[in-house]
């Protein structure tokens, strides 16, 4: 399970640099004026959905949502039965997620298809230039 926990806080912190604001409009008097906080909402897919994961990844998004106010996870949880399926027809599509985890397998698979994020840059800089710390930690 730590592998699991690690890779999605790897994931959801290398995507948190690069998301979209998006800011609900009033429609009353003072319409076109922001009247919420921006909310940046990330969709995560889990390929292997299922009464033994899925609530551990909702205690993860609860944890990441409440240390970061700003963002919304929307947890998409897909039944091993057409994980892959559903995956590749996002790929075909343009469809994909922001965020999702991945069988190991298909890493080569998707790697061709450059679908794949290089988190490398985005932790070094979430870490802090000469931080001997795991960035996992400040997240």
């Amino acid at each position: 399970m730590n592998k699991v926990r690690s890779a999605l806080l790897l994931i959801m912190a290398s995507v948190t640099a690069f998301t979209t604001v998006s800011c609900s409009k009033d429609s009353g008097p003072d319409r076109g004026r922001e009247t919420t906080a921006p909310q940046t909402v990330l969709t995560f897919w889990d390929e292997n959905a299922g009464p033994s994961r899925t609530p551990y990844y909702m205690e993860l998004i609860r944890r990441f949502e409440g240390r970061h106010p700003g963002i919304r996870v929307q947890y998409v949880g897909i039944p091993v039965s057409i994980n892959k399926t559903k995956y590749d027809t996002a790929i075909s599509s343009g469809s994909l997620p922001d965020v999702a985890a991945i069988n190991a397998d298909w890493i080569a698979d998707f790697a061709s298809k450059d679908v794949l994020f290089a988190a490398g840059p985005v932790l070094r800089q979430l870490a802090g230039a000469g931080s001997d710390r795991p960035v996992l930690h400040r997240i």
